[in-house]
């Protein structure tokens, strides 16, 4: 699930599909897939999200795995607004108040798109465990060198469930689709977050 995030972030669309390839021979649902396929649009924006879908719905099609997305969740700010905050709070902890605080000072819109967008319509998605979810964004951030946003992502996965080795695991995966010695600069400069 990892490779298949960080891989349509990226416009990797080969890798993409081989991961993809090997999630549905491991048996994780379509339904799964297609979940960490969508949420890179936060990540990467629509393109990636939308080429990354191509690429899912054309190894669906020649596989012959037939898969239909559920109707979208109609669009109810205060419900994502609700559960964003529980999810955010629960990824970042104690850390919750001072991110949302810094982040209202730098651009209230951003605050507020986080919270009801990213955390409340996006990732409290059903379909995904949070810790799945989040270990895919570190993976991802890492092939793109979001430093900041990956010691984050990376604290927010343990927040969810996840090891420390997953996150490890999870940001070793990256090398597959960028320079390995930058990632060793990324493990290095996350490891002294990891608690």
């Amino acid at each position: 699930m990892c490779g298949i995030s960080a891989a349509a972030c990226c416009n990797r669309q080969q890798e993409l599909a081989g991961a993809i390839c090997n999630a549905l021979e491991a048996g994780i649902s379509p339904e799964k897939i297609y979940e960490i396929v969508l949420q890179t649009y936060l990540f990467a924006g629509f393109p990636a999200a939308l080429e990354g879908l191509r690429t899912f719905e054309s190894i669906l099609r020649e596989k012959k795995i037939s898969f239909a997305p559920s109707a979208s969740e109609k669009f109810d700010a205060e419900n994502f607004r609700a559960r964003g905050t529980e999810l955010c709070k629960r990824i970042y902890s104690s850390n919750y108040e001072k991110l949302v605080t810094s982040l209202h000072t730098l651009s209230p819109e951003l605050a507020e798109w986080m919270i009801v967008e990213g955390y409340g319509k996006v990732l409290s998605r059903g379909g995904v465990d949070s810790a799945t979810r989040e270990l895919a964004t570190v993976t991802s951030l890492a092939a793109l060198g979001w430093e900041r946003q990956l010691i984050s992502h990376a604290r927010g996965a343990i927040n969810a469930g996840a090891t420390k080795d997953d996150v490890l695991d999870a940001i070793e995966l990256a090398k597959e689709l960028t320079d390995p010695v930058k990632i060793e600069i990324l493990v290095s400069q996350v490891l002294p977050h990891l608690h």
